[in-house]
């Protein structure tokens, strides 16, 4: 493509990939939070079950536990739409990829509900009187399960773009698909949801108590997390550019992509000031938080943007235009405006819910 996203594209595809980018960069958001929550209380429990005592849990975890279900029930209903849009955008490699993958990808289902369910349980007084080293594994369990389930939506979009593949990996009968950039994008993504997930985290410490002692340790802890991310997904990032090809490469760099490539660049360097501004305050505060949030935007949608041109570049153009023209007279758009504000209405009813419940809880305290 010669002019930026979306301009350039025939009006159905910019409408789809458009709403595509926009809906994933929600979903995203959720899932950034759920990863590093359940990872924060994963990390947390080790190192309790380690020192041998129950410990007391610092504010950052205590607010990750109470929150992190009801992420991740807003993290699937964020998916749905990205989900539905991408089945009109690439029709042909997406069913082909999920067939082939077939009991792997089902088995991102069980693993959700598992994971789902693991961290109610772990809210539980009955939980909450086990040994640390059994809480720890219970933690762990549950990290594990949604790290599955984001590796699993990797390997699946690699193998929809490597069309080469499909026979040969279909004839091996084999459950993994292998791929030389498969390990180092996994790990740039889980690296680059910390600082995101610890941005919230951070408005959610900010309106808590950011002068307590207790507080203040705690953005700290968050501000070396927030910058270890970013320096980890960095490292991950160049390896995973030394193993595409060289179309991938020029992909990124390409006119459609490179304004959202700088966009992205932009809203790390946001990250990085901001956080290191609070790490060197030592407590959390609204103008970096407000630079961070932006950075977190400038990142999730430069980043969703300059992935669909790789796509884009693998896939071809042609028929995916013809494809698109085709779905945009079926009329489904109302429908689906209908229902987005509607269920936009019940999640955030729903965030009032759990944040005046929890409100009532920790008063009970």
């Amino acid at each position: 493509m010669d002019a930026s996203f979306p301009v350039g594209f025939p009006g159905p595809t910019a409408m789809y990939l458009t709403l595509y980018v926009l809906t994933l960069a929600v979903h995203a958001i959720c899932v950034t939070y759920v990863l590093t929550g359940t990872g924060w209380v994963a990390v947390g429990a080790v190192c309790a079950a380690v020192r041998g005592d129950g410990g007391e849990r610092g504010p950052v975890a205590v607010m990750f536990s109470d929150w992190l279900p009801f992420s991740v029930g807003a993290a699937i209903t964020a998916g749905v739409a990205p989900l539905l849009f991408l089945q009109i955008l690439y029709r042909e490699a997406f069913y082909t990829a999920s067939l082939l993958l077939f009991n792997r990808w089902m088995a991102v289902v069980p693993v959700l509900v598992i994971g789902f369910y693991l961290l109610y349980a772990g809210k539980t007084q009955r939980v909450r009187g086990w040994s640390p080293a059994s809480r720890a594994m219970l933690a762990v369990l549950a990290w594990l399960c949604f790290v599955f389930v984001a590796y699993s939506f990797t390997e699946m979009h690699l193998l929809a773009l490597d069309r080469e593949a499909w026979v040969p990996f279909y004839a091996s009968e084999s459950l993994f698909y292998g791929n030389a950039t498969k390990l180092p994008r996994v790990a740039m993504w889980l690296a680059a949801a910390v600082p995101v997930a610890v941005t919230i985290m951070g408005w959610q410490l900010w309106r808590a108590a950011p002068d307590e002692p207790a507080m203040q340790a705690s953005s700290r802890r968050l501000s070396v997390a927030g910058l270890a991310g970013l320096l980890v997904a960095a490292v991950a990032g160049w390896a995973l550019r030394a193993a595409m090809t060289e179309a991938g490469r020029a992909a990124i760099w390409s006119p459609m992509a490179r304004p959202y490539a700088v966009l992205a660049a932009v809203g790390v360097l946001c990250l990085a000031v901001a956080w290191a501004l609070m790490l060197r305050r030592g407590r959390v505060s609204s103008v970096p938080l407000m630079v961070a949030t932006a950075g977190v935007l400038q990142l999730v949608i430069g980043g969703a943007v300059v992935r669909e041109a790789v796509r884009l570049t693998r896939l071809g153009n042609d028929q995916l235009y013809a494809l698109h023209a085709r779905a945009a007279e079926a009329g489904g758009m109302p429908v689906f405006l209908f229902f987005l504000v509607v269920n936009s209405a019940v999640v955030y009813w729903c965030f009032r819910m759990v944040r005046r419940g929890l409100g009532d809880e920790n008063a009970a305290r």
